[in-house]
């Protein structure tokens, strides 16, 4: 190390050698001493050699004689440079965890007690080194206890962990606390474990951070009283960083949240206008390498709607890094205005002329027709030409005047009038029903009414309609509960004269005269009941739809003239008589003829009810592929508010005179039923005190003649056996007793 070889020191002294002058000083003085003291000199000494600076440590031992003089001195000497460069190095370490601001422990790996402890520990805490070497990390920290500490070391115990780091509060010896950011770690020693703990008083930092805490608060109620909808974008992607709560109210969301996770800057443009993805991450790049961006945009909510925006792109730096800021600006209605402004007088005249609702625009000061659109010339009849120019007055469009006064006068207290409801006559004298709303407007600097009228003509025919039914239902429940009435009295009436007269046949000693008559009027009773209970049968069948129709072929004159001889001794007093349209060969035809027969009877049945001097006549006749039948009286007729309610279930014309007459009430809805049931049509033309006339039509099916009759031979019973079954021994008795009479045996 000092550039010399061993020659160099072979037979030279000390002082002879090519070495540092003090290096030479130190050799001599140490081996002088040794022979002196006759002791070893041990030293350690700094040299410059061909390496830099060098340590080295010498130890010189006297050599004796025999008879015990020092006859030489023996130096060993040993390169101690590295070990002298890493107590320097340690050195430095310590006297910078001396010195150092954070507090530095070193506390044992089992019992927990301070080994080490530097200068900012007593700085800060107040405790002495000697105080320190008594106590653990648990006497410094505040509401920790060993089991909440041992948790904390737990992963560095297990090796999970290299470092662990926590926040706590220190107390220091006059029990005060201050805030402390710790970081523990193991150190091996020796062969021995302990903890390493590094802890930095964060009293400044948590002071800033409440006041960060502060300042965050102020800037996000700021952030958030905006009323401009402010974005905070990454610079390169466009993602959504931040929103305030202008965003969620303008684009309808439910929170900031919301916004953030579901939402991109795609999501919330109309894509199917052009309003993209892509164009929205390219203005945002702009903004961020070119400068502010001044944009209009159309915005989606969530629910779909779009509305206009303008946006201001601008990049700022929070932090350490850079964002872009958009604030838009709900600009749907200036943008409105902005377009409406910006069209031509043609596309506006076209909007105006086009609207199916009428719009007229009259002067405020004298009511002068100034403008009308195509909607208000179809609407009244009138063309644009016969109405510029002139007044409504003059043209007599208000049916009632007072509703244009009432129209003058909210427009001169309020400037505007909303659904007004008024009746306006046409052109053509048709009067319409309007829904008009008005306001004054300025045209020039002048005053005008602008007129907005909406036909409602329509909507005031269904609400009629509505009422009507709603009438004629409730009609309907007062005629059902006046039909209950009547049939009950109906029913009973016959029942109480079969009752009344069987009870009376009881009677052995009556006379045979008597009890003749007796039989004929329950036999008419039991008829007139039957009647009842088979109309109440047949509308109930005819209304549920279960009512077929059995086609036959028959003779329209045949039917005609055995309803006449069925009549004819019924109407003794009046002139009975009737019409048939086709000659009798060419009557054949194809129907139903047990329902029309029905149709006719009770048609019939009500001209005699209802005719009490006069005629009746009946019939039919052939129109095109139709016959019409009639039935026509000269009774006491029907009014004719009356005429088209006679067809409905339960209703009675003349219901005093009904009453007085009988029947259910049903004749005429069953008859109407049939006539229906038969792809026909029923009506009545009729006169108070004049007498009435019902015409059905039923299509026209023209048959082949039957040139044919067949006779039937009588049924003989006497050679029959008949089984009669029946559960109801009333029933079998008749039965039993009518075939008896017929030379029938029975079973």
């Amino acid at each position: 190390d000092l550039g010399l070889s061993r020659d160099d020191f072979i037979g030279k002294k000390i002082d002879d050698l090519k070495i540092d002058d003090d290096l030479k000083y130190l050799w001599i003085e140490k081996v002088l001493d040794a022979f002196s003291t006759c002791e070893n000199q041990e030293f350690e000494y700094k040299f410059y050699g061909t390496k830099g600076v060098r340590y080295s440590q010498a130890i010189i031992t006297p050599e004796y004689d025999d008879k015990g003089k020092i006859e030489t001195c023996i130096g060993i000497i040993r390169d101690i440079t590295e070990r002298k460069l890493l107590e320097a190095e340690r050195y430095r370490l310590l006297n910078i965890l001396e010195k150092s601001v954070n507090e530095i422990y070193v506390f044992d790996y089992n019992d927990l007690h301070f080994e080490y402890a530097n200068q900012g520990v007593t700085r800060n805490t107040g405790y002495s080194l000697q105080e320190l070497n008594e106590m653990t990390p648990l006497d410094l920290l505040d509401a920790i206890t060993r089991e909440e500490f041992e948790q904390l070391l737990l992963p560095l115990r297990s090796g999970e962990k290299q470092t662990i780091s926590f926040e706590a509060n220190h107390r220091r010896k006059d029990n005060t606390l201050y805030p402390i950011e710790v970081q523990i770690q193991i150190q091996h020693e020796q062969n021995h474990k302990v903890f390493l703990a590094i802890g930095n008083d964060i009293t400044e930092k948590v002071k800033y951070r409440q006041e960060l805490a502060v300042t965050e608060q102020k800037y996000t109620e700021l952030f958030n009283s905006i009323t401009e909808a402010i974005f905070v974008h990454d610079p390169q992607t466009g993602k959504i960083i931040d929103v305030n709560d202008a965003v969620v109210r303008m684009y309808g969301y439910h929170s900031k949240k919301e916004v953030i996770e579901q939402c991109n800057i795609g999501t919330l443009g109309d894509s199917e206008r052009g309003y993209t993805m892509e164009r929205a991450v390219e203005l945002v790049r702009k903004a961020a390498n070119e400068g502010p961006q001044q944009i209009e945009w159309m915005a989606r909510k969530k629910n779909g709607d779009v509305f206009w925006q303008s946006i201001l792109l601008k990049k700022i730096r929070m932090g350490h890094a850079d964002y872009v800021i958009a604030t838009g600006r709900d600009i749907t209605l200036e943008k409105q205005i902005r377009l409406a402004l910006d069209e031509s007088n043609e596309r506006f005249r076209l909007a105006f002329l086009t609207s199916p609702d009428a719009i007229n625009i009259n002067r405020l000061s004298d009511g002068l027709y100034v403008e009308v659109n195509e909607g208000f010339c179809k609407i009244t009849g009138y063309t644009r030409e016969e109405v510029i120019g002139r007044t409504a007055i003059e043209l007599n469009i208000w049916v009632n005047p007072e509703d244009c006064t009432r129209l003058v006068q909210e427009l001169q207290e309020k400037g505007y009038c909303e659904n007004l409801e008024a009746n306006f006559r046409c052109k053509d004298g048709k009067i319409i029903t309007g829904l008009m709303s008005a306001r004054v407007i300025m045209l020039k600097g002048i005053p005008h009414i602008l007129n907005i009228t909406r036909d409602i003509s329509a909507r005031k025919e269904i609400e009629r309609q509505l009422v009507e039914a709603k009438n004629k239902a409730e009609e309907s429940d007062r005629l059902k509960t006046a039909f209950l009435h009547n049939i009950s009295h109906e029913i009973r009436t016959p029942m109480n004269a079969i009752m009344g007269f069987a009870d009376l046949l009881r009677n052995e000693a009556l006379e045979p005269d008597r009890k003749a008559k007796y039989i004929d009027i329950i036999l008419n009773s039991s008829k007139q009941l039957l009647s009842i209970v088979n109309d109440v049968l047949e509308i109930s069948r005819l209304e549920s739809k279960t009512v077929l129709l059995h086609l036959s072929t028959f003779n329209l004159n045949q039917l005609v003239e055995e309803l006449h001889q069925l009549y004819l001794p019924k109407i003794r007093k009046l002139n009975f008589t009737f019409h048939c349209g086709l000659a009798s060969e060419e009557a054949m035809v194809e129907g139903d003829k047990e329902k029309i027969s029905q149709i006719l009877t009770n048609l019939l049945n009500n001209a005699l009810k209802f005719t009490q001097d006069g005629s009746i006549e009946f019939g039919y006749r052939i129109e095109r592929d139709k016959i019409v039948w009639y039935v026509q009286d000269t009774g006491i007729g029907i009014p004719e508010n009356e005429q088209k309610k006679i067809f409905d279930r339960f209703y009675q014309a003349n219901l005093p005179i009904a009453q007085l007459k009988g029947g259910s009430g049903l004749g005429l809805s069953i008859v109407k039923n049939l006539v229906e049931l038969m792809e026909g049509h029923i009506w009545v033309e009729s006169t108070p005190g004049k007498g009435s006339t019902f015409y059905f039509t039923i299509p026209y099916r023209p048959a082949k003649a039957v040139t044919q009759n067949t006779v039937l031979s009588p049924i003989s019973f006497e050679i029959l056996h008949i089984l009669v079954v029946e559960d109801n021994i009333s029933n079998y008795d008749l039965i039993e007793q009518l075939l008896i009479q017929h030379g029938a045996k029975i079973s």
